[in-house]
């Protein structure tokens, strides 16, 4: 994790040991966000994920990004065990 991250309560975050979840500087992630690598996540730097968004799979977001309320992101590779 980079320096200066926020975490909004009620936030799910599930790694398993294969994957990784990289947040570059001054990335704040909203409430109830749910984020679940199956590979790699990774947030860059100064980017904003607001309120019950929804990442799963492989999914890169740039830096500066503002993703707002109630968005899915998926790379469309999501392993249920």
């Amino acid at each position: 994790y980079g320096y200066d991250c926020g975490i909004g309560e009620g936030t799910n975050i599930i790694v398993p040991q294969d994957a990784d979840l990289i947040f570059g500087n001054g990335c704040y992630i909203g409430r109830y966000v749910e984020l679940g690598p199956s590979g790699t996540i990774n947030i860059g730097s100064h980017t904003s994920i607001q309120d019950r968004s929804i990442f799963v799979g492989d999914v890169i977001v740039g830096r500066y990004c503002l993703i707002s309320l109630n968005v899915l992101i998926s790379s469309g590779v999501i392993t249920l065990t």
